[in-house]
Protein backbone atom coordinates (compact mmCIF):
# COMPACT_ATOMS: atom_id res chain seq x y z
CA UNK A 1 0.00 0.00 0.00
CA UNK A 2 1.14 3.49 -0.98
CA UNK A 3 0.85 6.15 1.47
CA UNK A 4 -1.98 8.59 0.82
CA UNK A 5 -4.22 11.47 2.15
CA UNK A 6 -7.48 11.13 3.16
CA UNK A 7 -9.87 14.12 3.25
CA UNK A 8 -13.79 13.83 4.09
CA UNK A 9 -15.84 16.25 2.25
CA UNK A 10 -18.71 17.61 4.13
CA UNK A 11 -19.91 19.27 0.11
CA UNK A 12 -19.86 18.82 -3.10
CA UNK A 13 -18.08 22.45 -2.96
CA UNK A 14 -15.67 20.85 -0.16
CA UNK A 15 -15.23 18.28 -2.52
CA UNK A 16 -14.34 20.20 -5.64
CA UNK A 17 -11.76 22.16 -3.69
CA UNK A 18 -9.96 19.50 -1.86
CA UNK A 19 -9.49 17.80 -5.54
CA UNK A 20 -8.50 20.97 -6.76
CA UNK A 21 -5.78 21.98 -3.75
CA UNK A 22 -4.53 17.85 -4.09
CA UNK A 23 -3.74 18.11 -7.59
CA UNK A 24 -3.44 15.80 -10.27
CA UNK A 25 -2.61 12.61 -7.94
CA UNK A 26 -5.87 13.25 -6.60
CA UNK A 27 -8.91 10.89 -6.69
CA UNK A 28 -12.71 10.66 -5.14
CA UNK A 29 -14.03 7.98 -3.28
CA UNK A 30 -17.71 6.70 -3.84
CA UNK A 31 -18.40 3.44 -4.09
CA UNK A 32 -14.93 2.14 -4.20
CA UNK A 33 -15.23 -1.32 -6.49
CA UNK A 34 -13.21 -0.08 -9.44
CA UNK A 35 -11.10 2.27 -7.65
CA UNK A 36 -9.92 0.19 -4.70
CA UNK A 37 -9.42 -3.06 -7.15
CA UNK A 38 -7.12 -0.11 -9.84
CA UNK A 39 -5.17 0.88 -6.34
CA UNK A 40 -4.44 -3.20 -5.90
CA UNK A 41 -3.02 -3.47 -9.10
CA UNK A 42 -0.87 0.21 -9.05
CA UNK A 43 -2.73 1.43 -11.66
CA UNK A 44 -4.19 3.92 -9.85
CA UNK A 45 -1.35 5.40 -7.23
CA UNK A 46 -3.16 8.29 -5.80
CA UNK A 47 -1.59 10.40 -3.47
CA UNK A 48 -4.67 12.05 -2.04
CA UNK A 49 -8.41 10.26 -1.59
CA UNK A 50 -11.69 12.53 -1.41
CA UNK A 51 -14.44 10.53 0.12
CA UNK A 52 -17.41 12.08 -0.59
CA UNK A 53 -19.80 9.32 0.29
CA UNK A 54 -21.28 11.79 3.34
CA UNK A 55 -22.56 13.78 0.75
CA UNK A 56 -26.28 13.45 1.75
CA UNK A 57 -27.39 15.37 -1.04
CA UNK A 58 -25.82 13.27 -3.30
CA UNK A 59 -27.65 9.55 -2.37
CA UNK A 60 -30.79 10.60 -3.67
CA UNK A 61 -32.94 9.72 -6.14
CA UNK A 62 -36.86 10.54 -7.65
CA UNK A 63 -38.52 8.73 -10.15
CA UNK A 64 -41.59 10.57 -9.85
CA UNK A 65 -41.29 13.83 -12.00
CA UNK A 66 -43.74 14.04 -14.71
CA UNK A 67 -40.93 15.99 -16.83
CA UNK A 68 -37.39 14.09 -15.51
CA UNK A 69 -36.23 11.09 -13.21
CA UNK A 70 -33.23 12.53 -10.69
CA UNK A 71 -30.68 10.28 -9.69
CA UNK A 72 -28.47 11.70 -6.92
CA UNK A 73 -24.47 10.01 -8.73
CA UNK A 74 -24.07 8.47 -4.75
CA UNK A 75 -27.03 6.94 -5.25
CA UNK A 76 -26.26 2.60 -5.10
CA UNK A 77 -27.37 0.52 -8.10
CA UNK A 78 -29.16 -2.16 -6.40
CA UNK A 79 -31.56 0.48 -4.75
CA UNK A 80 -32.58 2.46 -8.07
CA UNK A 81 -32.55 -1.24 -9.88
CA UNK A 82 -35.74 -2.06 -7.08
CA UNK A 83 -37.48 1.40 -7.55
CA UNK A 84 -40.90 0.45 -8.59
CA UNK A 85 -41.91 3.16 -11.20
CA UNK A 86 -38.68 2.43 -13.19
CA UNK A 87 -39.45 -1.74 -13.14
CA UNK A 88 -42.79 -0.65 -14.49
CA UNK A 89 -42.09 2.21 -16.97
CA UNK A 90 -38.55 1.91 -17.41
CA UNK A 91 -37.48 -1.36 -17.07
CA UNK A 92 -34.44 -0.91 -19.63
CA UNK A 93 -32.76 0.99 -17.09
CA UNK A 94 -33.67 -1.34 -14.70
CA UNK A 95 -32.76 -4.72 -16.43
CA UNK A 96 -29.23 -2.40 -17.28
CA UNK A 97 -28.57 -1.86 -13.08
CA UNK A 98 -29.58 -5.62 -11.97
CA UNK A 99 -27.46 -6.92 -15.06
CA UNK A 100 -24.42 -5.23 -13.93
CA UNK A 101 -21.64 -7.17 -11.98
CA UNK A 102 -22.75 -8.79 -9.00
CA UNK A 103 -24.94 -8.60 -5.84
CA UNK A 104 -22.32 -7.69 -3.38
CA UNK A 105 -21.06 -4.99 -6.06
CA UNK A 106 -24.54 -3.48 -6.72
CA UNK A 107 -25.10 -2.91 -3.18
CA UNK A 108 -21.78 -0.97 -2.93
CA UNK A 109 -21.55 0.91 -6.42
CA UNK A 110 -22.46 4.05 -7.18
CA UNK A 111 -24.25 5.11 -10.61
CA UNK A 112 -21.63 8.17 -11.11
CA UNK A 113 -18.76 5.85 -10.17
CA UNK A 114 -20.37 3.46 -12.45
CA UNK A 115 -20.69 6.00 -15.29
CA UNK A 116 -16.63 6.98 -14.68
CA UNK A 117 -15.37 3.71 -15.02
CA UNK A 118 -11.48 3.23 -16.23
CA UNK A 119 -11.10 1.02 -19.27
CA UNK A 120 -11.52 -1.86 -19.08
CA UNK A 121 -8.83 -3.16 -21.37
CA UNK A 122 -6.70 -6.10 -19.92
CA UNK A 123 -3.63 -4.64 -20.67
CA UNK A 124 -4.50 -1.47 -18.83
CA UNK A 125 -5.73 -2.87 -15.89
CA UNK A 126 -3.22 -5.66 -16.17
CA UNK A 127 -0.04 -3.24 -15.19
CA UNK A 128 3.44 -3.31 -15.36
CA UNK A 129 4.94 -5.06 -18.21
CA UNK A 130 2.16 -4.70 -20.47
CA UNK A 131 2.80 -1.07 -21.70
CA UNK A 132 -0.38 1.23 -22.03
CA UNK A 133 -0.70 4.92 -23.34
CA UNK A 134 -3.87 5.58 -21.17
CA UNK A 135 -2.01 4.66 -18.02
CA UNK A 136 1.38 5.97 -18.96
CA UNK A 137 1.37 8.21 -22.03
CA UNK A 138 4.28 7.84 -24.98
CA UNK A 139 4.69 3.55 -23.42
CA UNK A 140 2.94 2.31 -26.40
CA UNK A 141 -0.65 -0.32 -26.81
CA UNK A 142 -0.09 -4.17 -25.87
CA UNK A 143 -3.29 -4.32 -26.72
CA UNK A 144 -2.82 -3.69 -30.69
CA UNK A 145 -0.52 -7.19 -30.86
CA UNK A 146 -1.91 -8.44 -27.93
CA UNK A 147 -5.17 -10.71 -26.85
CA UNK A 148 -8.19 -8.29 -28.06
CA UNK A 149 -11.13 -10.40 -27.75
CA UNK A 150 -13.05 -7.69 -25.23
CA UNK A 151 -12.02 -4.70 -27.09
CA UNK A 152 -14.02 -2.23 -28.51
CA UNK A 153 -14.90 -2.43 -32.07
CA UNK A 154 -16.55 1.30 -32.64
CA UNK A 155 -15.26 4.82 -31.29
CA UNK A 156 -12.20 5.77 -28.93
CA UNK A 157 -12.73 7.95 -25.48
CA UNK A 158 -10.90 9.90 -23.22
CA UNK A 159 -11.10 9.64 -19.47
CA UNK A 160 -11.49 12.41 -16.45
CA UNK A 161 -11.68 12.97 -13.29
CA UNK A 162 -14.72 14.95 -12.47
CA UNK A 163 -17.86 15.20 -9.52
CA UNK A 164 -20.81 14.08 -11.01
CA UNK A 165 -23.43 15.49 -8.95
CA UNK A 166 -27.04 14.27 -10.47
CA UNK A 167 -28.19 12.35 -13.17
CA UNK A 168 -31.16 13.89 -14.75
CA UNK A 169 -33.25 11.48 -17.80
CA UNK A 170 -35.97 13.12 -19.61
CA UNK A 171 -39.41 11.41 -19.00
CA UNK A 172 -40.50 9.53 -22.35
CA UNK A 173 -43.87 7.40 -23.03
CA UNK A 174 -41.08 5.25 -25.03
CA UNK A 175 -39.67 4.08 -21.72
CA UNK A 176 -42.16 1.17 -21.16
CA UNK A 177 -41.80 -0.82 -24.00
CA UNK A 178 -37.87 -0.99 -23.62
CA UNK A 179 -35.26 -3.71 -22.53
CA UNK A 180 -31.75 -3.62 -21.90
CA UNK A 181 -30.14 -7.20 -22.99
CA UNK A 182 -26.79 -8.12 -22.18
CA UNK A 183 -24.74 -11.37 -23.37
CA UNK A 184 -21.50 -11.93 -21.68
CA UNK A 185 -19.37 -15.10 -20.83
CA UNK A 186 -21.11 -15.79 -17.79
CA UNK A 187 -24.16 -14.21 -15.89
CA UNK A 188 -22.26 -12.77 -12.92
CA UNK A 189 -19.56 -10.06 -12.91
CA UNK A 190 -18.62 -10.38 -16.48
CA UNK A 191 -18.03 -7.28 -18.80
CA UNK A 192 -20.63 -7.51 -22.05
CA UNK A 193 -19.21 -9.06 -25.23
CA UNK A 194 -22.48 -7.13 -26.77
CA UNK A 195 -25.51 -5.33 -25.13
CA UNK A 196 -28.09 -3.58 -26.47
CA UNK A 197 -30.41 -1.16 -24.87
CA UNK A 198 -34.14 -0.35 -26.69
CA UNK A 199 -36.85 1.51 -26.46
CA UNK A 200 -39.87 1.49 -29.20
CA UNK A 201 -42.85 3.17 -29.47
CA UNK A 202 -45.88 1.37 -32.16
CA UNK A 203 -48.21 2.80 -34.08
CA UNK A 204 -50.58 0.38 -34.88
CA UNK A 205 -48.52 -2.27 -36.88
CA UNK A 206 -45.53 0.20 -37.77
CA UNK A 207 -42.82 1.82 -35.76
CA UNK A 208 -43.53 5.26 -34.74
CA UNK A 209 -40.29 5.96 -32.33
CA UNK A 210 -37.50 4.16 -31.00
CA UNK A 211 -34.36 4.23 -29.72
CA UNK A 212 -30.89 1.69 -30.14
CA UNK A 213 -28.19 2.18 -28.13
CA UNK A 214 -24.82 -0.68 -27.89
CA UNK A 215 -22.88 -1.22 -25.53
CA UNK A 216 -19.73 -3.48 -24.96
CA UNK A 217 -18.45 -3.16 -28.67
CA UNK A 218 -17.76 0.14 -28.50
CA UNK A 219 -15.36 2.74 -25.82
CA UNK A 220 -18.80 4.12 -24.43
CA UNK A 221 -22.78 4.08 -24.84
CA UNK A 222 -23.22 3.86 -29.15
CA UNK A 223 -26.27 5.40 -29.94
CA UNK A 224 -27.26 3.45 -33.39
CA UNK A 225 -29.39 6.63 -35.25
CA UNK A 226 -29.31 5.03 -38.86
CA UNK A 227 -30.82 1.80 -37.41
CA UNK A 228 -33.27 3.40 -35.92
CA UNK A 229 -34.13 5.70 -38.92
CA UNK A 230 -34.76 2.78 -41.13
CA UNK A 231 -37.26 1.56 -38.77
CA UNK A 232 -39.58 4.33 -38.13
CA UNK A 233 -42.44 3.96 -40.07
CA UNK A 234 -42.38 -0.09 -40.81
CA UNK A 235 -43.58 -3.07 -39.36
CA UNK A 236 -41.18 -4.32 -36.88
CA UNK A 237 -41.23 -7.79 -38.17
CA UNK A 238 -38.04 -10.23 -37.34
CA UNK A 239 -36.35 -9.29 -41.01
CA UNK A 240 -36.50 -5.43 -40.26
CA UNK A 241 -35.07 -5.78 -36.33
CA UNK A 242 -31.92 -8.27 -37.66
CA UNK A 243 -31.39 -5.54 -40.62
CA UNK A 244 -30.97 -2.95 -38.35
CA UNK A 245 -28.94 -5.07 -35.66
CA UNK A 246 -26.76 -4.97 -39.03
CA UNK A 247 -26.98 -1.33 -39.36
CA UNK A 248 -26.08 -0.84 -35.86
CA UNK A 249 -23.03 -2.43 -36.14
CA UNK A 250 -21.36 -0.56 -39.00
CA UNK A 251 -18.08 1.04 -39.05
CA UNK A 252 -16.98 -1.43 -36.63
CA UNK A 253 -13.11 -2.83 -37.01
CA UNK A 254 -12.39 -5.63 -35.75
CA UNK A 255 -9.25 -7.56 -34.75
CA UNK A 256 -8.69 -11.07 -34.46
CA UNK A 257 -10.05 -12.40 -31.87
CA UNK A 258 -13.17 -9.74 -31.52
CA UNK A 259 -14.44 -10.30 -35.27
CA UNK A 260 -16.94 -12.35 -33.90
CA UNK A 261 -18.80 -9.98 -31.72
CA UNK A 262 -20.17 -8.27 -35.03
CA UNK A 263 -22.45 -10.71 -35.59
CA UNK A 264 -23.03 -11.38 -32.21
CA UNK A 265 -23.60 -7.55 -31.48
CA UNK A 266 -25.95 -7.30 -34.53
CA UNK A 267 -28.05 -10.42 -33.12
CA UNK A 268 -28.26 -8.56 -29.75
CA UNK A 269 -29.85 -5.44 -31.23
CA UNK A 270 -32.33 -7.89 -33.28
CA UNK A 271 -33.09 -9.99 -30.01
CA UNK A 272 -33.75 -6.63 -27.92
CA UNK A 273 -35.65 -5.16 -30.82
CA UNK A 274 -38.20 -7.82 -30.56
CA UNK A 275 -38.41 -8.11 -26.78
CA UNK A 276 -39.15 -4.47 -26.62
CA UNK A 277 -41.82 -4.93 -29.63
CA UNK A 278 -43.57 -8.37 -27.50
CA UNK A 279 -43.81 -5.26 -24.55
CA UNK A 280 -45.41 -2.64 -26.43
CA UNK A 281 -48.36 -4.70 -27.10
CA UNK A 282 -48.59 -5.96 -23.53
CA UNK A 283 -51.88 -4.85 -22.17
Amino acid sequence: MRPFTYTKAATATDAVRAIAAAGRGARFLAGGTTLYDLMKLDVEVPTSIIDINFLAELGGFDTSGSRELIFGALARMSDVAADERLVHDYPALSESLWMAASPQLRNMASLGGNLLQRTRCPYFRGGEPFACNKRKPGSGCSAKEGINRGHALLGGSESFNELILRIRVPATPLGVASTFHKIRDRESFSFALASAAVAVQMEADAVREVRIAVGGVATRPWRARSAEQMLVGRQLTAQAARAAGEAALQGAKPSDDNRFRIELGARTVTDALMIARQRAFRP
